[in-house]
């Protein structure tokens, strides 16, 4: 079975993100056992393309910790709406899969759903609710500039200066009546290098120019010290709040069974015929220790894990994820370096 097809269109263009946002998440229309034999081989396909879309494109798991980061990132969003600046951002830091992407995009996803209700006319009004800028590495000001740029459809004139970009960028985001803009991947800024210092203050000066809007920064395992720092810790330090994000931790009683409801939780979401939901929940310890504690990892053992027996059962075959089937699977990099501090601290 060939890999199904899916929307290529980057979430760093302001259509394809609109298209990924406005994309509903609904719960899988499951077939019975009974109705996915009686289909020729064809509509079979057909639906288990239909379930492996959903398992990679069609669910996220909303953790207490997202559900933290976007009750912050609302109460930003209405502090923010009547000031013309010194408005309030949320910086979110943690190492990788913890579920700081997972929380940026369903809190761009509330917010352009938000907009989208208040102003039925958005899309004709030319409006676009949420930005979403993924910094490159070693990233100087005029290529971030030209990042957000393009993100916007604008088109980068050639000897253009900074000033004139950073102020074309501001007036289409005014005229885009954009209200959270997602800053990813902060770390590739350095204070400690020219290229580092340029950006940061770009992001200092647009921080400061965008009225109305909310900045979500998001990065990996630095402190507020190592990049809002110099001029841009004096512009802006004060109005960032920090948000750092853990791995989930297995010791007393309540993290125990916040990890079992987090398992039981993705079991839900994952479209098979014959697993039963929470019998993945006596082996928390195991899933625990495989992935670090860590939530984004977890996800993708199961998802992994489900796929292997879509696409190698038939029709006849039982659909069920054994612990086994998990623990056969290659953690990330990320998640081994979580799993040597566990044991380190144990």
């Amino acid at each position: 079975m060939l890999p199904p097809e899916t929307p290529n269109r980057p979430l760093t263009r302001w259509d394809g993100l609109t298209e990924f946002l406005g994309r509903p998440l609904e719960e899988f229309p499951r077939e019975s056992r009974d109705a996915y034999r009686s289909m020729s081989k064809t509509d079979r396909n057909r639906y288990d393309e239909r379930r492996l879309l959903h398992m990679n494109t069609g669910f996220v798991i909303q953790t207490p910790e997202v559900g933290r980061i976007i009750e912050t990132v609302q109460d930003l969003l209405y502090e923010n709406a009547g000031l013309s600046s010194g408005h309030a951002g949320l910086h979110v830091s943690g190492p990788g899969t913890l579920g700081k992407t997972t929380a940026a995009l369903i809190a761009m996803r509330t917010v352009h759903l938000q907009e989208v209700r208040r102003h039925p006319g958005w899309l004709a009004d030319g409006r676009v609710p949420v930005a979403y800028v993924l910094i490159p590495s070693e990233s100087g000001a005029v290529a971030l500039a030209t990042r957000i740029a393009e993100f916007y459809g604008l088109t980068v004139r050639s000897k253009e200066t900074l000033n004139s970009l950073t102020t074309r960028i501001c007036a289409t985001i005014a005229k885009a009546r954009t209200k959270l803009i997602v800053i990813d991947e902060l770390q590739h800024l350095s204070p400690r290098d020219r290229f580092g210092r340029q950006s940061l203050s770009f992001l200092k000066d647009l921080h400061n120019q965008a009225a109305g809007v909310t900045f979500l920064y998001l990065s990996a395992e630095i402190t507020p010290g190592e990049a809002f720092s110099g001029d841009f810790a004096t512009q802006i330090r004060g109005r960032v709040q920090t948000h750092r994000v853990e791995r989930y931790r297995y010791t007393t009683p309540t993290e125990k069974e916040l990890w079992k409801e987090l398992i039981s939780a993705v079991e839900r979401e994952l479209p098979l015929f014959d697993h039963k939901v929470g019998s993945l929940r006596r082996h928390a310890q195991e899933l625990h220790r495989h992935s670090g504690g860590s939530i984004g990892d977890l996800v993708r053992l199961m998802r992994m894990a489900a796929t292997r027996q879509i696409r190698q059962r038939g029709a006849e075959a039982p659909e069920t994820i054994r612990i086994e089937d998990v623990l056969a699977l290659q953690p990330s990099m990320a998640a081994v370096d979580l799993m040597k501090r566990v044991t380190a601290v144990a």
